[in-house]
């Protein structure tokens, strides 16, 4: 619509949203997600994964095997 020669505060009329919305879309030059964006996973990694389960299979029933304290011994394993 820009490109078209509408105006910011045109744009944002016809679409119902606020004009530094447009503006920002209008500096930013698309409208997609960039990449790298949020929180990033490091404890669910496959490897992780994996040794958790074996741990679980080797003791099913140990009071080693509470969230808490797997988590703590993960992240001294990494």
């Amino acid at each position: 619509m820009h490109e078209f020669g509408d105006s910011v505060q045109k744009i944002a009329e016809a679409l119902r949203i606020p004009t530094t919305t447009v503006h920002d879309a209008i500096h930013r030059g698309d409208i997609e997600d960039r990449k790298g964006r949020g929180r990033k996973r490091s404890a669910r990694t496959r490897e992780n994964i994996r040794k958790i389960k074996t741990k679980i299979q080797r003791n099913l029933s140990s009071r080693q095997n509470s969230t808490r304290k797997m988590a703590k011994a993960t992240k001294k394993i990494i």
